[in-house]
């Protein structure tokens, strides 16, 4: 099934999360190989969107807020390198509204 292609992704979810260097968990270096920053961080919201949004997801769980789903994608960033990522998206039960949750490096 594909998602809703008018998906939410909370800027602080980059900005806050994806991009920022971690001592446990930390995603930023592996994004920062497909060239995302800070500085260009509207960019891979932007490519999340239009990229990974287009490939078919899988249900993953049910939990209080809504369904959650997978999708594996690559993201071809801003360098012209392609990353192999999972990404997590909620559909909320309550108002049907996409979310993305979270990315991380696919194994």
């Amino acid at each position: 099934m594909k998602l809703d292609p008018a998906a939410i992704i909370a800027d602080e979810k980059i900005t806050h999360y994806l991009l920022v260097p971690r001592i446990r968990d930390d995603k930023s270096s592996f994004f920062r190989m497909g060239g995302y920053t800070l500085e260009n961080w509207r960019r891979l919201a932007a490519d999340l969107l239009s990229q990974v949004l287009s490939h078919e997801a899988e249900y993953s769980r049910r939990n209080m807020q809504g369904d959650l789903y997978t999708i594996r994608a690559p993201l071809r960033g801003p360098n012209g390198v392609t990353l192999h990522i999972v990404s997590v998206w909620i559909v909320e039960r309550e108002t049907g509204v996409t979310r993305f949750v979270t990315a991380y490096p696919a194994s």
